[in-house]
């Protein structure tokens, strides 16, 4: 088995990108819904509320992406030893969390 050619990682950026599209105006409405936007301030750019979850989507459109590359066979040296992969996925999910518990509680830096 051989490095996985330039079409499968196409592939996966494709699936990834493809969800990430459809998933951010859903995520957008549901921010809105849920009320977790920036109103807009003084220091703020911002004339209209900001949904703040779009994050979620982005999260889903990697998670997606890398169950496209475990189902191909091109990537099967990746899924060998998936010690890596699992800390690319955890890392990614912790990141977002904390994303997620900013846009809720507005946590300071």
């Amino acid at each position: 088995m051989g490095a996985p050619g330039v079409v499968s990682y196409g592939v996966i950026a494709l699936v990834g990108a493809a969800t990430t599209f459809v998933l951010t105006p859903l995520v957008r409405l549901l921010s809105i819904r849920l009320g977790v936007v920036i109103e807009p301030a003084e220091r703020s750019v911002h004339e209209h509320p900001t949904p703040t979850l779009g994050g979620v989507g982005m999260l889903v459109g990697v998670l997606v992406g890398v169950a496209a590359a475990w189902a191909m066979d091109d990537f099967g040296a990746v899924f060998a030893a998936p010690g890596e992969m699992l800390g690319l996925v955890a890392a990614a999910m912790g990141m977002s969390a904390v994303g997620v518990i900013d846009a809720v509680r507005e946590i300071s830096a």
